[in-house]
């Protein structure tokens, strides 16, 4: 017997359970057959994982994107160019000798780069444009100056608003209501790489002036079978903006080659014009003082002018609160203040000639807004967002931002317009697609999308005496005329 009973090697053999005969039965489960198909879809012109899409660029745009990737080559290039000099330098002469530098001698590359500096500034010359140091501002110029590009007349015209149409040009802005046009009643061959900027004349808006991409000015009669007046020669590259003063009788530009220029509109006279440190990006006079300029610069800073200085090339004032490229500029609160934004995502509003932003609109959910108006009779700001919407502000107090909203449009990746009808009661923008859309003001529903194009629309205008005239332009260089 066992000293523990139940834990003897016998016992445990004879007291293992036993599992029932189902239990000890194994069952396969049915046999699935599992077919595996990937269907796999590839757009037209796309690839594996994503669509490829087109888009359009002009040539001005093309070549501001590729001078950011140029940017790191030319340091590698210049790294290279000091090595290079340095292994060139000059050996060490005698110190009795007549030509002995010592440790300021030259660089044997030095006399040929003052021969293409020469070489260029000949060149400069005969094209008959006078050349600048890039970075440098230069004083401005008369107009009599013998390297001062000249304009060519294409027809006489006359300044002051025609007698021979039936319309009152001396009425009240907005006494009429706005009708929305619906088609397009003529088509301009306006330029031959893309329009960026549409003027109406202040007031009557009986002539049009449109800058491109083309390096043009042209003035335009909007009623005599719609002829070009002139054209403007004075800038080297692309023209970014065009400005009028509110008389009419002269307006300014400013281009990629870094030239402001004032001009007469009906002699085509160069009045002034200076060369400014940076890309100008937008313009604007103070509608208070027409003799000071705002000229607002891709190194993020905007320079105030006063043109009835005699030290034009000084700015009477530096605005430097921005973080990057400033895009837009516009006298807001009854002219009393002005607006700026810029690629930082922010909109700021300064006094004139204060330094110091009196108000910064900044979201971390915010986009870069690359355009403006004010509307609701100066009670608000419209802006627009390159999230494909409109967003308002209040006009004038703390400038808060408000509820109303407009969507229904597609600028995403453009700088396109939006404008106010006369009457306050529309308003109005490009779009991507080739569309002019039109919303109702009060309700901001979507009142009209108006095909006008198969590019983008980004310049958009309407008429300040006929209630149903929109002028619009984009990429194609047509400026389309919609009634």
């Amino acid at each position: 017997m066992d000293a523990l009973a139940g834990y003897s090697s016998g016992s445990d053999d004879s007291r293992v359970p036993l599992l029932p005969e189902a239990s000890r039965r194994l069952d396969l489960a049915p046999k699935i057959e599992l077919e595996q198909k990937i269907d796999v879809q590839v757009h037209e012109g796309g690839t594996f994982a994503n669509k490829v899409e087109r888009e359009y660029y002009d040539e001005a745009t093309l070549a501001t994107q590729r001078g950011y990737k140029r940017s790191g080559e030319q340091k590698r290039a210049a790294k290279r160019l000091r090595k290079e000099r340095k292994r060139g330098k000059k050996e060490k002469m005698a110190e009795d000798d007549l030509e002995f530098l010592g440790p300021w001698a030259g660089y044997e590359s030095d006399n040929e780069e003052q021969r293409y500096e020469a070489q260029d500034e000949s060149a400069g010359k005969e094209n008959g444009i006078e050349n600048s140091v890039a970075g440098q501002e230069g004083d401005f110029a008369d107009s009599d100056s013998e390297d001062m590009p000249s304009t060519q007349l294409f027809a006489g015209f006359n300044s002051a608003p025609p007698e021979d149409v039936e319309i009152d040009f001396s009425r009240k802005r907005g006494s009429q209501v706005f009708q929305v046009p619906t088609r397009v009643a003529a088509r301009l061959d306006g330029h031959s790489r893309g329009v960026t900027k549409l003027r109406l004349f202040p007031n009557s808006g009986h002539l049009l002036l449109s800058c491109g991409n083309d390096s043009e000015i042209k003035l335009w009669d909007m009623y005599h079978e719609n002829s070009l007046l002139r054209a403007y020669y004075g800038h080297s590259q692309a023209v970014k903006d065009v400005c009028f003063a509110s008389s009419g009788r002269k307006f300014i530009s400013c281009g990629f080659d870094k030239r402001v220029i004032l001009w007469n509109t009906k002699s085509g006279a160069i009045e002034k014009s200076m060369v400014v440190e940076a890309v100008p990006n937008c313009l604007l006079l103070n509608p208070n003082n027409e003799h000071e300029l705002l000229v607002a610069l891709s190194n993020s800073r905007i320079h105030h002018y006063d043109l009835s200085s005699e030290t034009y090339n000084d700015p009477i004032q530096t605005y430097d609160h921005h973080q990057s490229s400033v895009n837009f500029l516009m006298a807001v609160d009854s002219n009393k203040r002005f607006l700026s934004t810029s690629d930082d995502k922010s909109v700021r509003i300064w006094d004139w000639q204060i330094n110091i932003p009196i108000k910064i609109i900044s979201e971390p959910d915010s986009h870069s807004i690359p355009r403006g108006v004010v509307a609701g009779n100066g009670d608000a700001i419209a802006l627009q967002s390159m999230a494909s919407s409109i967003d308002v502000v209040q006009g004038h107090g703390k400038f808060r931002a408000t509820a109303k909203r407009f969507r229904g449009h597609s600028v995403s990746g453009y700088a396109v317009d939006i404008n106010v009808s006369a009457d306050g009661r529309v308003i109005m923008s490009g779009d991507s697609r080739g569309l002019g859309v039109f919303w109702d003001w009060n309700s901001g529903k979507v009142v009209k999308k108006l095909k006008v194009s198969s590019k983008v629309i980004s310049c958009i205008e309407p008429h300040p005496q006929e209630p149903s005239t929109v002028v619009m332009a984009g990429s194609t260089g047509e400026i389309y005329i919609c009634k």
